[in-house]
């Protein structure tokens, strides 16, 4: 078996089931996150897949590209 880091993706809900309340996404955000923490403690690089998203639509807003 290979000791390289991994990207491992970490999946779970973060806007289903929350009626768009921001609280509830805080929560969902949590939970992955804590589920992300152990996976890093072993080397290997956790991706929770909203954070990848944010990031980049944010870039996008910053070049003036709206949503």
């Amino acid at each position: 078996m290979s000791k390289k880091p991994m990207m491992i993706l970490i999946a779970g809900p973060y806007r289903s089931g929350t009626g768009d309340d921001p609280a509830k996404m805080e929560t969902n955000l949590k939970r992955l996150e804590e589920a992300s923490w152990p996976i890093f403690q072993k080397g290997h690089v956790p991706m929770i897949g909203e954070m990848g998203g944010a990031s980049r639509l944010a870039h996008r807003r910053r070049q003036g590209g709206g949503r």
